[in-house]
């Protein structure tokens, strides 16, 4: 996957927490500076700027001549998005230029979980499976199928964490929540259609 294109991804995704924001060009973003407000009598005003140097990009306020590298922008604006952005960045191998020193994140082994045994990886079911399907269609990457998982029987899956009171059980997408060790510590059960 191009750096390129996981920087522009997480631009795109802070976008909306950054006021004005337009795209100007391939390689030019343009919106209000989230360090000094930009203009408070003029909020039209937008002096701040994400652009490509050197095969970085950068940003630069033209208000208060604050300057970063997008992982810092990235980690002041939304410190949650920021971890992501760093995982995936290092998800390569590459230590890019994100505003991390001496760390090394290494991938999680694609091992099942002990409360996730018995469920099938998105990734291990056939093409023409109704949960496949429904996860392709959503343009979920392929690469990212085995961390998704699907329970024919939800309730009597969940019901190993906590006790639900159900008449008829459904199949639904399991989406697991780990912690940075790659452990279990919740998950979202997506239905497929309607559903209590």
């Amino acid at each position: 996957m191009s750096y390129d294109y996981i920087d522009t991804k997480y631009l795109n995704l802070l976008s909306g927490q950054l006021e004005q924001f337009k795209r100007k060009n391939d390689n030019l973003w343009n919106f209000r500076c989230p360090y000094c407000g930009d203009s408070q009598k003029d909020k039209t005003k937008a002096r701040g700027y994400v652009f490509q140097k050197e095969g970085s990009y950068i940003y630069k306020c033209h208000n208060c001549g604050q300057g970063a590298n997008l992982s810092n922008l990235v980690k002041y604006v939304n410190p949650n998005l920021h971890k992501e952005y760093v995982l995936e960045k290092f998800k390569g191998g590459k230590q890019a230029n994100t505003g991390v020193t001496n760390t090394y994140f290494k991938p999680k082994p694609k091992v099942e979980k002990k409360e996730l045994k018995g469920l099938k990886r998105i990734s291990q079911l056939p093409h023409d499976h109704p949960a496949k399907k429904w996860v392709e269609k959503r343009q979920i990457p392929t690469d990212q199928h085995y961390r998704l998982y699907y329970a024919p029987k939800f309730y009597e899956f969940a019901s190993q964490f906590k006790e639900f009171k159900t008449g008829h059980d459904e199949p639904r997408l399991i989406i697991p929540f780990l912690d940075v060790d790659g452990n279990l510590i919740a998950f979202q059960g997506r239905a497929f259609g309607k559903s209590e």
